[in-house]
């Protein structure tokens, strides 16, 4: 069976800078398993620019911990 990750979605105009709608708890993996979203420059260099929160549930804003 092949595991799946809670909701959070990645989205970019240009491919460069992107938004994350939702910061779900298992942020880190999808972050992990998405090279577009991995650092550019040294461990500060991310390429997300923002995020946004749909709601205040848990399983929305957990994931904002693996972003410090």
């Amino acid at each position: 069976m092949t595991s799946r990750t809670q909701s959070s979605l990645a989205v970019s105009g240009d491919g460069e800078r992107w938004l994350l709608i939702n910061a779900s708890p298992d942020l880190r993996q999808q972050i992990a398993a998405t090279p577009a979203l991995h650092p550019k420059a040294g461990p500060r260099g991310t390429p997300i620019d923002a995020v946004l929160l749909t709601n205040g549930d848990v399983d929305h804003v957990a994931g904002l911990l693996s972003l410090r």
